[in-house]
C-alpha cells in the first residue's frame, strides 16, 4: 500500500492540536459587493445597484432595502466588530445588525436626517440610544461597531470616521427591556425615502473558535465497503460505496433519494462499539457533502439520540437543526448554517459529559464556519447520550455523502453492539495495536492480526518522516521492538492489516 505523506503530516497534526482553542481578533467576513447575489429585496421600494464594489440604494415613495444573511457566526460571541463605509446623500438611511429581537441598529434620528443613533431593538435614546451630529453628506465615512458582552454588561461601542477627531459612544445594551442576547446573524440596510445611500467595504472583525480533537482515536470507519451498514429504508433510493485504495479518507458512502416527498426515505443504520468514556468529553467528526440539504443523521438509539437534520418545516433548507430525542428549540435545539450545497463541508460535534451540552463547528476554516452550543439539560427528562449507533436518511430526492467518520475520546470501544444492528468494523477491531508502552528502549504492544498472513507497523516522526518499519507475523503475538537508536519526541504509529490502517500518537521519551 503506498504512504501518503500528506496524509500521515494532517493526521499528526491533528493529534498536535489542543481542543477547543480559540485565534487572535481577525478579520473573519468580508463583502466587497462584486454582485448582488447575496442580498435580498428587505424593502419594495426605489432601486438597487452593485458596481465599482459598492451597492447603492435609491429609494422612491417607500423604503429601499437589500438582507444579507451572514453565514458566518463561529466567533467568541463576547467580542465581534462590523465596519463598514457609507456615503449618503441626506443620512436617511438604517443599518440593523442580526434580527429581532436581538439587533443593533445605526439608523436616523427622528425626523431631522442629520443625526444618526446606535441602539438595540428598542429606539429610544433615553434607554439605550445615543446620538450623532454629522453635517456632512455625500462623503464617505468610516462607520465600526463594537458589540462586547461581559459577566455583567452587554455594550455597543459605536465609532464613526474612527481616527482624529472620531465620534464615539458606549451604548448600554442591558437597558433593553427584554432580555438581550445579541447574535450577528444578518445584517439589513435601508435607504428611506428620498436617501440614496452607497456602502462598500463591509467586515466582521472577531476571534474565531476551532475545534480539533485532542483526545486520542477510538473509532473510524473509512466506509471501504458495507458490511457494518445495513439499509434500514430501502425505498426509493440506493446506498453505495467508493473507495480510493490511495487515500482511505477518501472513501465515500452516499445515499440517495430519488423521490420529490419525503415519505419513504432511504438510510442506512450501523452499529457502534459501545464508547466508555472515562474523560469529560468526546468528539465526533466527518464530512459531508449534499443536494439539498433534505437529511438527518441520528447518533445513539431512542430514547437518548443527538441529531442533525434539516431544519423543521423548511421547503427550500438552508439551514441545519442539532437537538435531542424532542427536536423543540425550547428543549435545547439550536439551527446553525447549512453551507453550500455540492460542496464538501466538515462537522465537529464535541459532547460535554458532565454539562449535558453539544459544541458543533462547521467549516471551522472556512470564512463562513459556524459555532453554536446545543443545551441538553433543557430535556424534560434527564438525558443522557450515549453514542453506540448511527443512522442516515435522506429524502427529497436529496443525495447524502458522508466520508471520514472518526470518534476521538478518553477511554475504551467495547465490543458490544445493540440488538438488531450489524457488527462494527472487524478489520478495524483486528488492525488495533493494544497497550502500547515504551519501557527501557523497547516498545511493547500486543496485536491480534490471526487472520492474515502478515501485517505491518510504520512510525513517523513529526515531518511525517519514516522512521521504522517492522513487518508482523500471523497470529496474535505479543511484540518488543528495540527503539534506541530512535530520538526522544512524539510520533506517529501506524499499523496496517489487509490494506487497512489504524493510527495512534507515541512518546517516546
Amino acid at each position: 500500500m503506498k504512504t501518503n505523506f500528506t496524509l500521515i503530516t494532517m493526521l499528526f497534526a491533528l493529534f498536535m492540536i489542543t481542543t477547543t482553542t480559540a485565534k487572535a481578533q481577525e478579520t473573519i467576513y468580508t463583502d466587497n459587493f462584486s454582485y448582488q447575489t447575496n442580498w435580498t429585496v428587505s424593502g419594495s421600494g426605489g432601486s438597487a445597484s452593485f458596481a465599482n464594489n459598492e451597492m447603492q440604494l435609491v429609494s422612491g415613495a417607500t423604503s429601499c432595502g437589500r438582507k444579507s444573511v451572514l453565514p458566518y457566526t463561529g466567533f467568541v460571541a463576547d467580542s465581534v466588530a462590523v465596519q463598514f463605509e457609507f456615503n449618503s446623500s441626506a443620512l436617511g438611511f438604517q443599518v440593523q445588525l442580526g434580527t429581532s429581537p436581538n439587533r443593533i441598529q445605526v439608523l436616523k434620528e427622528g425626523t431631522a436626517q442629520t443625526q444618526l443613533r446606535l441602539s438595540g431593538e428598542a429606539t429610544s435614546s433615553t434607554t439605550n440610544g445615543a446620538k450623532y451630529v454629522n453635517g456632512t453628506i455625500n462623503t464617505w465615512h468610516t462607520m465600526l461597531v463594537k458589540y462586547k458582552k461581559t459577566a455583567t454588561t452587554k455594550t455597543a461601542t459605536f465609532i464613526l470616521d474612527d481616527g482624529a477627531g472620531a465620534l464615539t459612544q458606549v451604548v448600554d445594551l442591558s437597558l433593553q427591556v427584554s432580555t438581550y442576547n445579541f447574535v450577528l446573524n444578518a445584517i439589513s440596510v435601508f435607504a428611506l425615502p428620498g436617501e440614496t445611500v452607497n456602502i462598500r467595504n463591509l467586515k466582521i472583525i472577531g476571534t474565531k473558535v476551532s475545534l480539533l480533537p485532542s483526545n486520542p482515536l477510538l473509532y473510524s470507519d473509512n466506509f471501504t465497503y458495507k458490511t457494518n451498514w445495513k439499509e434500514h429504508h430501502p425505498l426509493n433510493g440506493a446506498v453505495s460505496f467508493s473507495a480510493d485504495p490511495d487515500i482511505a479518507s477518501n472513501n465515500i458512502m452516499k445515499v440517495s433519494h430519488i423521490a420529490t416527498v419525503g415519505t419513504a426515505m432511504d438510510s442506512v443504520t450501523t452499529a457502534m462499539p459501545t464508547f466508555n468514556i472515562t474523560g469529560t468529553d468526546f468528539t465526533i467528526s466527518y464530512k459531508y457533502r449534499t443536494k439539498a440539504n433534505q437529511t438527518r443523521i441520528a447518533f445513539g438509539t431512542a430514547p437518548k439520540r443527538m441529531f442533525v437534520n434539516t431544519e423543521w418545516g423548511a421547503l427550500t433548507p438552508s439551514k441545519m437543526r442539532i437537538c435531542e430525542e424532542a427536536g423543540n428549540i425550547a428543549q435545547g435545539a439550536q439551527v446553525f448554517y447549512a453551507g453550500t450545497f455540492d460542496v464538501w463541508h466538515t462537522m465537529a460535534i464535541n459532547y460535554n459529559i458532565a454539562n449535558k451540552t453539544a459544541l458543533v463547528v462547521v467549516d471551522q476554516d472556512k470564512p463562513y464556519g459556524t459555532a453554536l452550543t446545543a443545551d441538553f439539560k433543557l430535556q424534560p427528562t434527564p438525558y443522557d447520550f450515549i453514542f453506540n449507533a448511527m443512522a442516515i436518511k435522506t429524502s427529497n430526492a436529496d443525495v447524502y455523502e458522508i466520508k471520514d467518520l472518526q470518534v476521538f475520546g478518553v477511554g475504551t470501544a467495547s465490543s458490544s453492539t445493540p440488538d438488531g444492528l450489524s457488527t462494527v468494523n472487524e478489520v478495524f477491531q483486528n488492525n488495533k495495536l493494544n497497550n502500547v508502552r515504551v519501557v527501557n528502549g523497547m516498545m511493547m504492544f500486543t496485536i491480534d492480526n490471526s487472520d492474515f498472513n502478515t501485517s505491518k507497523i510504520n512510525l513517523y516522526n513529526v515531518l511525517g518522516r519514516k522512521v521504522m518499519e517492522q513487518t508482523l507475523s500471523a497470529g496474535t503475538q505479543t511484540y518488543s521492538i528495540p527503539i534506541k537508536e530512535i530520538s526522544s519526541g512524539v510520533y506517529l504509529l501506524v499499523s496496517e492489516v489487509a490494506g487497512k490502517t489504524s493510527t495512534q500518537k507515541l512518546i517516546i521519551p
